[in-house]
């Protein structure tokens, strides 16, 4: 009989009658049952197993966590409230809660046959490793309170106590004879690598539709002694398909009584490879011993980046882990397999193309639209299978159309699957049964912060209301929100061109006259469901005038990336605001003619940024005649007559303007527009806490009135200065009236301005704020 296995199980108590339960040593999600009881969730994970076994793959789950203990984690989660603030529409915000919940956490504590400690906090999903258990409890910290994160007080009933948690174990006899020997990791190569067929690498085996890329990278790895480079997109399924076709090589070996089974394939990094090694030569080193071990193995090394592999090791490529690499496989002494993206590919070619002359290519081709449609159902129905929740097709295949629709750059179908994964942990943390079409699409929403209505066919959109409403935002600058409601139009009915940012707009005229106000009113609109600080990217381009200006603005080529290039990464959907870009040096316009066109940056190690969800505004005031009234027009002459509009094309060359969408021209204020500017100002002071608190209500004289328009408006600056002038003629009189009455509420107050009697000529003085008597 063949020996039998015992496999550690961790259970947990979901409900009154309701239990999970999980493999230690698996990080599949397919590793994993509920039942109502103890029992029920043993018997299904049995199940499991012997389908596992009957598909000869349960060498691939042996036991790997050893003496497992189990622990309480004491953690104390700030849950977080999102709540709608009315206005002239409906933002979402997020309110953290004063008190923190304590919570206890199960977490079970073992060894890997490897020597690592490991650690699983089941209830939260997270697993973790170590060299050594001195840092457990701080690392299970540290990752708890990052699942824990953002979390609301409903998503945290499910971790409160009590809840039991035991361990168990399942014995479990093969049902075919198994002859072959374990054998243990070399010692250089089990320290950097996993193995193909290590639990860690199990949550690659989905390779729906790529069967037959699967067939020709087998044959490759089967046939050939040489190495290879497989290219294809971000999020295309690359590792999967290296992954599934490594483990079919070795599952057709052939092996024979007594025989040890063959680890052929080794997956790691190019971080992993010189992880730990920090002085000179140490990882040169190690390396020549790992590949000395995988010669002997007759080993393949598959390599996840070949980014990674030009970027780390050296100061250039020149002396990275790749040109150190190429003289072994020039001679055959190593085989590699590695993953790279057509832009790393392009990358190579230009600073190590002799690393590419020693790999043979195998591309992975785009998906089609009924195969991509096909992957979606499938993950629906694993989905569905593998836990009690109902994964909605419809569900599905929006996440696939939302994708396609608003990140057309990202990749599938890592970015649609990825999607539905994080759908189908909500609707576990908040109890759901299902996950349907609209819980899809509020969390599409809430990830990219796009509004409901812009990602649903079915609603329309008012042309009308939204030019008024923009007017409202912004004053007297009717053609400037025309020419934004335009680019929201395209963008709603889906004719942006999908290869480029979603609009490319200068913003010319005179200071002062709402050009960056209008930047910041359509970051709101467009991206309400993001924080307001994660709205709009704001750049001084006077700051980048110098020399050095684009290496600056972007970071150092094989270095670190800029804080723009960083925040770009992170949050594509934005408004990207230029600020005075005609002071910019001319290579940063050189940089920047590439965003314009295609939407996306690539640096010398092929590291894309994406702009294809980003509005890109630049302010200037190219136009502005020199003297007169700059921003000011007085009585009804003509606004346009102080700008010039062909003043833009004159200043870029023609290989930058052409890049352009629109150049918006906005009019100077006139008195009625500085008023008005001046009566939306007064108004938002209600909202300041120290008036709302106390539910005071405030009244301004049109004397007042007067004078802060005539005071607040500068012929050079416009209306920049109409916010000093109110706080100094209003909010500091205002402030007085209130530290000398501390307990007055619910009052009005009224602020005016007269005429100071006794004085030589003509003297004027701030009327004493006083209680307002309603009639």
């Amino acid at each position: 009989m063949p020996k039998s296995q015992r496999h550690p199980v961790v259970l947990w108590q979901t409900g009154e009658r309701a239990w999970s339960g999980r493999l230690l040593n698996d990080s599949a999600t397919d590793g994993t049952a509920s039942g109502v009881s103890t029992a029920d969730v043993l018997r299904q994970l049995k199940e499991y197993l012997t389908a596992v076994d009957r598909d000869g793959m349960l060498w691939l789950i042996a036991p790997d966590f050893f003496e497992p203990s189990l622990r309480t984690i004491k953690v104390a989660a700030v849950p977080e409230y999102e709540f709608f603030v009315a206005g002239n529409e409906q933002r979402k915000r997020t309110l953290p809660c004063e008190e923190p919940v304590q919570l206890r956490l199960p977490c079970v504590v073992g060894r890997r046959e490897s020597g690592l400690v490991c650690a699983l906090l089941p209830t939260l999903d997270v697993q973790f490793e170590l060299p050594g258990g001195d840092r457990i409890e701080e690392m299970a910290l540290h990752y708890a309170r990052q699942a824990l994160k953002g979390q609301n007080p409903a998503s945290l009933l499910r971790y409160l106590p009590p809840m039991d948690c035991r361990l168990e174990e399942i014995v479990y006899s093969p049902w075919q004879k198994k002859d072959s020997v374990r054998v243990e990791p070399p010692e250089h190569l089990g320290k950097v690598a996993e193995h193909v067929g290590s639990p860690a690498i199990r949550r690659h085996v989905r390779t729906w539709e790529r069967e037959a890329d699967v067939a020709r990278v087998q044959a490759r790895l089967d046939l050939s002694k040489g190495s290879t480079l497989l290219v294809g997109g971000p999020g295309s399924g690359k590792t999967a398909v290296l992954v599934d076709a490594a483990r079919k090589v070795e599952r057709e070996l052939g092996l024979g009584p007594g025989e040890a089974r063959s680890q052929r394939f080794w997956i790691s990094s190019g971080a992993r490879l010189i992880a730990g090694q920090r002085w000179l030569g140490q990882w040169q080193e190690q390396l020549e011993k790992v590949i000395a071990e995988l010669r002997s193995l007759d080993g393949v090394l598959c390599l996840e980046s070949l980014r990674e592999l030009l970027r780390l090791g050296g100061s250039s490529p020149g002396s990275s882990l790749a040109a150190f690499l190429v003289p072994y496989l020039q001679t055959g002494e190593l085989r590699v397999v590695v993953e790279a993206t057509p832009e790393e590919v392009e990358s190579c070619e230009r600073v190590l193309p002799a690393f590419l002359d020693a790999l043979g290519v195998v591309r992975l081709e785009p998906l089609d639209e009924a195969q991509q449609a096909r992957i979606l159902d499938q993950a629906a129905r694993s989905f569905s299978d593998q836990t009690q929740l109902d994964f909605a097709p419809d569900a599905a295949r929006e996440a696939g159309r939302l994708c396609r629709r608003f990140q057309p750059y990202a990749g599938f179908p890592g970015t649609p699957l990825g999607l539905m994964h994080e759908a189908l942990n909500r609707a576990r943390e908040a109890g759901e049964p299902a996950v349907g079409l609209t819980a899809m699409r509020q969390l599409f929403a809430t990830t990219t912060g796009l509004p409901g209505w812009l990602l649903d066919e079915r609603q329309t959109m008012d042309a009308a209301a939204l030019e008024q409403w923009f007017n409202g935002q912004v004053v007297a600058q009717s053609r400037a929100v025309q020419s934004v409601c335009r680019t929201l139009t395209k963008f709603k009915a889906g004719l942006n061109d999908p290869h480029r940012p979603l609009a490319v707009l200068l913003f010319t005229g005179p200071t002062g006259t709402g050009k960056t106000q209008l930047a910041k009113t359509l970051g709101d609109y467009l991206y309400p469901n993001r924080k307001p600080a994660d709205r709009m990217v704001r750049l001084d381009m006077s700051e980048y005038a110098g020399h050095d200006a684009a290496r600056r603005l972007l970071g150092e080529p094989n270095g670190e990336p800029s804080d723009l290039v960083k925040r770009m990464r992170q949050n594509p959907f934005t408004v990207l605001l230029l600020d005075e870009v005609e002071k910019a040096s001319p290579e940063v316009f050189d940089t920047l003619m590439n965003v314009f066109d295609e939407g996306r940056l690539t640096d010398t190690l092929g590291r894309t940024t994406w702009f294809r969800s980003t509005v890109i505004i630049m302010t200037s005031n190219l136009g502005t005649r020199k003297g007169g009234s700059l921003g000011f027009t007085p009585g009804d002459a003509g606004a346009s007559a102080r700008v010039d509009p062909a003043a833009a094309a004159q200043f870029f060359r023609p290989e930058f303007f052409n890049r352009l969408d629109e150049v918006v021209v906005f009019d100077p204020l006139d008195r009625d527009a500085v008023k008005a500017i001046a009566l939306r100002e007064v108004a938002s002071l209600e909202e300041r806490e120290g008036l709302r608190d106390r539910g005071i209500k405030l009244q301004v004289s049109p004397a007042l009135l007067d004078k802060v328009c005539e005071q607040g408006f500068d012929p050079i600056y416009g209306a920049r200065p109409l916010q000093r002038r109110l706080e100094e003629l209003i909010v500091t009189p205002v402030a007085r009236w209130l530290v000398a009455h501390p307990g007055v509420r619910e009052v009005t107050l009224v602020a005016d301005w007269e005429l100071e009697s006794g004085g030589t000529g003509a003297s004027v003085r701030q009327k004493a704020v006083r209680q307002g008597v309603d009639s």
